[in-house]
């Protein structure tokens, strides 16, 4: 069965009875097949997982319990363990353009672990085509995208829905999990996706984004506009990248620089209320912000010496198989240790 989400196609090889029975969100973004997938993910019900080998990257927390990923040379194992003891494993080629998921289809919430698991391969294999994935509520008004992040509980979700009170004509695109990704002419588009967190919202639908807009909970409301290394530093902890790999975290700060620059960010420290939906939305809507040039992150010297994301390149519609553009090594390539120190504290 084949999937378009953010004009990628990806094709999950599992029964129909049990995609239908475990993957309902996935179903608004059924699409017939055009050519080679972008990535192809054998699902197998299996209670045994398969045993670690190769170099451990990391033991991570996330949202969902714990994540140990392993690297060898054929590529990638995941094992990501939940709080009630179940495990699903991720089996990867080095691009994420082939894998396999292994759980038992009989567990405890099997189809929300497997659509996790479909979502980490997914989010991986869009990295070096101008797109990446960003933990963000999604309020689309006068048909542009307003993405809002921050850490878990800052009011994300409570902040998009005072803009559909306070807000006349907007609606939600997607309340946890956005892809962003770059247009023909570098215009940076939200797509909604089959993952929403608590929210049963799974819109195959696209906005151009207007802005990206941090949310911190405050005692009165006010809007303060960001730019620069600050701007970049307020949205990257959101976005999903595997840090510890050069190349993958290279080629999302490169799309997530590129898109900077041509949108606003600001953090909107706030109540939750409709006035603060209000607040945002008048300060956000004063002026469209093109920049005439490229921001600059410091290098290890601490001069300015690179552009950090290169002039977007061409993107297709539906990437079936489509190469990478051939997104540069900045200066993030380069730095990405320092970076990540500077702004993932």
């Amino acid at each position: 069965m084949t999937y378009s989400i953010a004009g990628f196609d990806i094709e999950l090889m599992i029964p129909q009875c049990e995609a239908s029975r475990l993957l309902p969100t996935m179903e608004p973004f059924r699409a017939p097949v055009s050519g080679d997938p972008l990535c192809r993910i054998q699902i197998s019900d299996s209670p045994s997982l398969p045993q670690p080998k190769g170099e451990l990257l990391g033991d991570y927390p996330s949202d969902t319990g714990r994540v140990l990923a392993y690297r060898d040379p054929a590529g990638y194992l995941l094992i990501v363990s939940y709080p009630d003891g179940t495990e699903v494993a991720v089996v990867a080629n080095p691009a994420f353009t082939s894998a396999l998921v292994a759980l038992s289809f009989s567990a405890p919430l099997a189809g929300e672990i497997l659509a996790a698991a479909i979502r980490l391969v997914f989010t991986q294999a869009i990295t070096p085509y101008q797109a990446f994935a960003i933990h963000a509520s999604c309020t689309v008004a006068d048909g542009r995208a307003y993405l809002f992040c921050g850490v878990s509980g800052a009011g994300k979700s409570t902040h998009s829905s005072m803009w559909l009170r306070a807000i006349p004509g907007a609606w939600l695109l997607n309340d946890d999990c956005v892809i962003v990704r770059l247009d023909e002419d570098g215009t940076p588009r939200a797509y909604g996706s089959p993952w929403s967190g608590k929210t049963p919202c799974y819109r195959a639908a696209s906005a151009p984004v207007a802005a990206m807009v941090r949310v911190d909970k405050a005692p009165a409301n006010s809007y303060e506009s960001l730019s620069d290394i600050a701007a970049f530093g307020a949205v990257l902890p959101g976005v999903s990248a595997m840090r510890a790999e050069g190349d993958y975290f290279a080629h999302v700060c490169d799309t997530l620089a590129a898109a900077l620059n041509c949108i606003q960010v600001g953090i909107i420290h706030c109540q939750a209320t409709p006035e603060a939906a209000k607040l945002c939305f008048a300060a956000l809507s004063q002026k469209s912000k093109v920049k005439s040039q490229e921001w600059k992150l410091p290098s290890a010297d601490g001069s300015a010496d690179g552009s950090i994301g290169d002039r977007p390149g061409a993107t297709v519609p539906r990437a079936s198989g489509a190469s990478p553009n051939g997104a540069s090594k900045s200066l993030i390539t380069h730095n990405s240790k320092l970076i990540t120190t500077i702004l993932l504290k």
